[in-house]
């Protein structure tokens, strides 16, 4: 929700913001819920992280960290792949849709929306993170426990 910026598209509808705007009473609905959806992020993934370190405690430190670096990693992706939508251009693509356009034509300007350079740089770094995440833990050299024959004495 965050890398699409949810408030904005949801205002750019204009019969749901009119609605909205109606129920709260105020027009600040669209900052507001941008807030909300930012410490629900914040809390989300500060929970996560505490998830994954418990998940990881048993298998070393190292394992712990990698997880760790992998959900920041992946958190820098999601907001570059915020960043490379353009939701102001949304609203063409919805009046496109009301028009009753073409599905091709309304899907071409949708993706006219994304700004290919950013949303590859977000997936690879994505990639990188979901590859850290996936990375086994280190595993121990257990000896094997041989059983010892008793010497008679």
């Amino acid at each position: 929700l965050a890398a699409i910026d949810l408030p904005h598209i949801l205002a750019s509808v204009t019969e749901l913001s009119q609605e909205i705007t109606r129920q709260t009473g105020s027009v600040a609905w669209v900052s507001l819920l941008g807030r909300l959806l930012n410490i629900g992020g914040a809390v989300s993934t500060i929970l996560g992280l505490a998830l994954v370190a418990v998940g990881r405690r048993h298998k070393g430190s190292l394992h712990i960290v990698r997880a760790i670096i992998a959900v920041i990693i992946t958190v820098i992706s999601i907001s570059i792949a915020g960043s490379s939508l353009d939701v102001a251009r949304f609203n063409t693509v919805l009046a496109a849709l009301n028009g009753n356009i073409d599905p091709a034509a309304a899907l071409e300007q949708l993706l006219a929306c994304i700004n290919d350079q950013g949303m590859l740089l977000a997936l690879i770094i994505g990639m990188i993170g979901t590859v850290l995440m996936a990375w086994p833990a280190r595993q121990k050299n257990d000896p094997v426990n041989y059983p010892v024959a008793q010497q008679e004495s």
